[in-house]
């Protein structure tokens, strides 16, 4: 690839260093070549921060999930982000979209390249036809040939459609996570079940606790009458945190889109089905809590989390924190509240970062405090 302007250096080894530091992984080297090819002033138009705004996370909202680390933003106010308590044995993470409507993050891939592929094609059918085509076109060109993505014909033959801009993804990267899901969920009526079943197996071994492959393969077992299959998938997702369960505004499918709490939907299931759950599935404390509490309470959230630790049930007992926070995170006396709960468990569980993070955001939260 040819650069389009002079190596700069404008991401030091300092600044790389202070990144892993910070993050615990290397900047991707996808990303350096964005920072590296394009002027400042282009790659801001575009939505992303420089190096030394990701490594001070000065952008990073307080409400936003402790792990998050956001790299970009849309217009609307939506956020490009590192997730980093899934970073895998290779040392990458998984790169997604956290929704600030809904403060859901959405892991697309683990790699920087497809993730750049998928920005494109969103990019791209958002923007085809319209007046200033011809304008955004040469800078969507520049921004492709930036960061090594000459090889892909996208610019003459743009996606026609969120499924081919996700399969364009696929092509990039075969374990992208919300790619699999997606294309699981639509295409099962072409392609059949067992095809649909293998992506969402896949998706769901690259990211176990990402809630969407789970509640899937749950609903399509369930139309195929395996009802055992059934209970035990919607048990998994129970299992997850929801504020990675799969929902988006954007990317829907008629009535099959998933909910922002899509937890009831397993409890409606068990209480339903013609066979019962197993008895492990049925008795065990979150399935009760769904049917006696409020789910959408956080104080609510914050008793089973203790009910389940008392058990030994610890990392359920997470779960359940980070579930009580995407709740009430809006608001900033419940949300240093549970930041100060999330700060006391994370070292427990060897998350270190996410425990500065929290620090962090209970600062910022306790500065606005004093200035209102």
């Amino acid at each position: 690839m040819g650069q389009l302007f002079l190596w700069t250096k404008k991401v030091d080894d300092t600044m790389r260093g202070e990144f892993e530091d910070r993050f615990g992984f290397q900047i991707p080297e996808t990303m350096l070549e964005l920072y590296e090819n394009l002027p400042e002033e282009f790659y801001e138009f575009l939505g992303f921060f420089r190096v030394g705004e990701v490594i001070s996370e000065e952008h990073r909202p307080s409400m936003m999930m402790p792990g998050l680390v956001p790299f970009g933003r849309e217009q609307e106010g939506d956020m490009y982000c590192f997730y980093l308590p899934w970073r895998g044995v290779d040392g990458r993470v998984p790169i997604g979209i956290w929704m600030q409507e809904t403060n859901h993050f959405l892991p697309i891939t683990h790699s920087m390249k497809a993730f750049f592929v998928w920005w494109l094609g969103k990019e791209l059918i958002d923007s085809v036809g319209s007046e200033d085509w011809d304008e955004i076109r040469k800078i969507l060109e520049l921004f492709q040939g930036s960061c090594g993505l000459d090889e892909f014909d996208l610019m003459t033959t743009p996606p026609s459609t969120a499924l081919m801009w996700q399969n364009n993804v696929l092509a990039m990267d075969s374990e992208a996570v919300f790619p699999l899901v997606y294309s699981a969920m639509n295409q099962y009526a072409v392609h059949g079940f067992d095809m649909s079943f293998q992506y969402l197996e896949t998706a769901a071994r690259t990211l176990p606790m990402f809630g969407a492959p789970s509640l899937w393969t749950a609903r399509l077992h369930a139309m195929r009458g395996q009802i055992t299959q059934a209970h035990h998938a919607y048990f998994r997702h129970l299992r997850t945190p929801m504020f990675v369960n799969g929902y988006h505004y954007w990317w829907h499918a008629g009535d099959l889109q998933i909910p922002e709490m899509s937890e009831p939907e397993a409890v409606q299931f068990f209480d339903m089905a013609e066979v019962p759950p197993p008895a492990e599935i049925r008795e065990h404390p979150k399935t009760q809590f769904l049917r006696e509490a409020d789910p959408g309470s956080y104080r609510a959230r914050l008793k089973l989390a203790a009910e389940l630790d008392a058990r030994g049930d610890y990392a359920g007992a997470l779960v359940e924190i980070e579930n009580a926070f995407f709740l009430q995170a809006w608001d900033d006396d419940a949300a240093r509240e549970m930041l100060e709960r999330l700060l006391c468990i994370y070292p427990e569980h060897n998350r270190i970062r996410e425990a500065e993070q929290c620090r962090r955001a209970l600062a910022r939260l306790r500065h606005r405090s004093s200035i209102l």
